[in-house]
């Protein structure tokens, strides 16, 4: 089927709201797609982890479904919620590397991509 899972973390809080997971998520998404040939990949995510939900649907993530009460987290049943990436929905969102010389990351603080 060509599909994969993929789960991210930053532990550090002090790299979060900087982009890093963002770009994170369009780097790993690119490779899955442009490298490895896959056709979709899906991830879960805690119901009320809106930094998250904000980070995959940038990438181009879609809600598709929530398993209730699926996960026990701090002594209580939470929800989690399937998303899904096709490779049509994701081309052009970031560049093959062929296209990308010169591009890198930005340094903190910087408010904008090259």
């Amino acid at each position: 089927m060509r599909c994969a899972e993929l789960g991210i973390s930053l532990g550090d809080k002090s790299m979060w709201e900087q982009g890093y997971g963002s770009d994170a998520m369009r780097l790993v998404c690119a490779i899955g797609f442009q490298q490895l040939d896959l056709h979709r990949i899906e991830l879960w995510v805690h119901a009320g982890n809106d930094r998250a939900m904000h980070v995959y649907r940038k990438v181009g993530f879609t809600l598709e479904g929530t398993a209730r009460e699926a996960f026990f987290r701090d002594g209580r049943r939470v929800d989690l919620h399937l998303m899904g990436l096709l490779a049509t929905e994701f081309a052009g969102a970031f560049p093959p590397a062929s296209d990308r010389a010169g591009w890198e990351r930005p340094h903190r603080g910087a408010t904008h991509r090259r």
